[in-house]
């Protein structure tokens, strides 16, 4: 199935976020306001949002109708429930490097944090289980939990270079699953969703300055890349990806080019079992379906 134009309404553009005024009515955690939404329960009353901190951002769970601050769990920095609702998982970090590292810093090496994954019942946040996550390099800010209830994924975020790693998981262990992971250049991804059956997981990348490189000149304007959308197969299965072009009058420009959202393609929004949508810079709105998409890597 072809790429298909769906109209030019925009989709928002990477992570949802609230607006400054909405972020402002919500109670701060570690004397900030909450800024990113993580993910929203299905009892329609609790959200997991992450509020921007040094050296690592802040997660925590917020009532919807009060605006407070219900859970703050320590050293979080990314927080997600699982399909059925009744368990939450937390990406946690901890500082391992010298004693005599300052107590007060701006910046930490990757070396010196390292990450955990911890399953907790909810809303009784009994500790279920937890692993050790392992990644060659990056920073973890982002999870989220397949539809099947077996798997999560955990974003990275390098400084040229982004991608995710795989954690299988039960109501009593789990695991980082060793070798399960994508990576890509650059850096500009969204968050891995995953399928509705939960046997792929598709993610997109942006390009930086992409209204910039000139692939072709046709009557109506020019075609550039804007990025691509990649499809990986679990466990260990091929990961498939597929360019996105769009063609723009000659002279265009993001209205903000300096604007993160130039560069990025909207969070996937699967709209049918195998279909999903996703946004681009320039206004439009693409589905696409996993069968049909790219080549093998």
């Amino acid at each position: 199935m072809a790429p298909t134009l769906m109209g030019h309404e925009t989709q928002e553009i990477g992570v949802e976020r609230l607006s400054q005024q909405e972020s402002s009515r919500y109670s701060k955690i570690h004397g900030q306001r909450p800024g990113t939404v993580l993910d929203r329960h299905t009892d329609g009353r609790h959200i997991a949002l992450q509020a921007l901190d040094v050296p690592l951002d802040r997660a925590g769970i917020w009532d919807r109708q009060s605006r407070k601050l219900v859970w703050e769990p320590k050293d979080t920095v990314a927080l997600g429930w699982t399909s059925g609702g009744d368990q939450i998982v937390a990406v946690t970090h901890r500082y391992r490097g010298s004693a005599r590292h300052p107590s007060q810093f701006l910046t930490i090496p990757e070396s010196e944090i390292g990450y955990e994954l911890r399953l907790a019942s909810w809303p009784g946040l009994e500790p279920l289980a937890s692993c050790e996550l392992h990644l060659a390099k990056g920073w973890l800010d982002w999870v989220g939990a397949s539809p099947a209830g077996n798997r999560v994924a955990v974003r990275w975020i390098n400084e040229d270079s982004g991608g995710f790693i795989l954690v299988e998981i039960n109501r009593t262990a789990i695991k980082q699953l060793d070798g399960a992971e994508y990576h890509t250049t650059p850096n500009n991804i969204s968050v891995p969703v995953f399928a509705p059956d939960g046997r792929n997981i598709v993610l997109a990348c942006g390009r930086s300055d992409w209204w910039t490189t000139e692939e072709a000149e046709p009557l109506e304007g020019a075609t550039h890349e804007v990025g691509h959308i990649a499809v990986y197969e679990m466990d260990f299965g091929t990961v498939r990806e597929e360019r996105v072009l769009v063609t723009i009058p000659s002279g265009w420009s993001p209205a903000d080019p300096e604007s993160p959202e130039a560069q990025l393609l909207g969070d996937p929004r699967f709209i049918g079992p195998t279909t999903f949508a996703i946004g681009l810079p320039n206004g439009e709105e693409r589905s696409f379906d996993i069968d049909a998409l790219g080549r093998l890597q």
